[in-house]
């Protein structure tokens, strides 16, 4: 991805004395972990071997390039100033240049993270924009994400505040056709499940009732997922937004105790409010979902009993 220091000096202010080739392996780390798997590594190669690029091609491998170089710089950053042999673990250093104090360095990983999500994310929406200049990327990313209900960033920005939500997408996208049979299976029935998620993975055309359903469903798995899972994705609640976890150790329990606990509560009392809304929805037109009607998640309406004719027929005899 970079041919030369000066290469690399683009994206990120090292100096002459920089080794690329003792970069090399942690910028290879960098795509094989972060890059490739959110455009696909099909997508990446195009873009790195096409002879003429598109201003707006250009654009997206220069924030690819910006990414790779601050995500490779962070996890090489432990390891540039140590000399590892049989005898041990040694600091390099001279008169004249001292390493960085550990505060200084926790900085700068924390900004070389900070700066590549997003330019990922750029990336991401960039791409997202203008399809049809990322074919590669639409086919093996974006489709694949478009069978599920919740199918992009856009839509689950629109029920959390999140910081770099493209980015984020990226590093759940796997969990959310799993999540989607575990919890809207049993909202909708199996039977109806299966019929929108077949239309969906076909890229059939949705009624309209069908778009509004969808709709109901975003906004409760959106919630749910966060709610749910947050313990256990590579994100974490800062400054009021969901942002991407940078993996370090206590990174989650960075956030105030009581302010995550705030966080996690109000989400989930959103997603059980987005669920109640959707049952309403299916409850509401289960003549035109017939097949959640026919499921055993559909809850007749009480029938009220016809008032009895308190009147007695009365017959006199004379």
């Amino acid at each position: 991805m970079f041919s030369t220091t000066q290469d690399f000096q683009q994206y990120l202010p090292v100096s002459n004395a920089f080794s690329l080739a003792q970069a090399e392996r942690y910028i290879k780390n960098a795509i094989r972990d972060e890059i490739a798997p959110a455009i696909s590594k099909a997508q990446l190669d195009d873009l790195l071997t096409a002879t003429t690029l598109s201003e707006i091609q250009q654009q997206v491998l220069d924030l690819l390039k910006e990414a790779t170089a601050n995500f490779a710089l962070r996890a090489y950053l432990p390891f540039i100033s140590v000399h590892i042999s049989d005898a041990g673990l040694h600091r390099t250093e001279t008169d004249k240049i001292q390493p960085l104090f550990l505060r200084q360095e926790q900085e700068l990983r924390t900004t070389t993270f900070a700066n590549a999500t997003k330019a990922l994310n750029l990336a991401l929406q960039t791409m997202q924009n203008n399809d049809t200049e990322f074919e590669n990327y639409i086919n093996k990313i974006y489709k694949v994400q478009a069978k599920n209900f919740l199918q992009n960033a856009a839509q689950l920005a629109q029920y959390l505040a999140i910081e770099n939500p493209y980015c984020l997408f990226a590093r759940i996208q796997k969990i959310i056709s799993q999540q989607e049979e575990i919890y809207l299976q049993n909202i909708l029935g199996e039977q109806l499940f299966a019929e929108l998620k077949e239309k969906l993975r076909t890229a059939a055309a949705l009624t309209a009732d069908e778009k509004n359903l969808q709709t109901y469903c975003i906004a409760f798995i959106a919630n749910k997922i966060i709610a749910i899972n947050y313990h256990l994705l590579p994100i974490t609640y800062q400054n009021g937004l969901v942002t991407i976890s940078q993996n370090t150790e206590n990174q989650k329990t960075q956030t105030p105790d009581n302010t995550l606990q705030n966080f996690l509560n109000q989400i989930e009392k959103n997603a059980e409010t987005r669920q109640k809304l959707l049952t309403d929805y299916l409850q509401k037109n289960n003549t035109i979902f017939t097949l959640y009607q026919q499921s055993k998640h559909y809850v007749p309406p009480e029938t009220t009993p016809k008032a009895n004719n308190t009147k007695e027929n009365t017959t006199f005899w004379f």
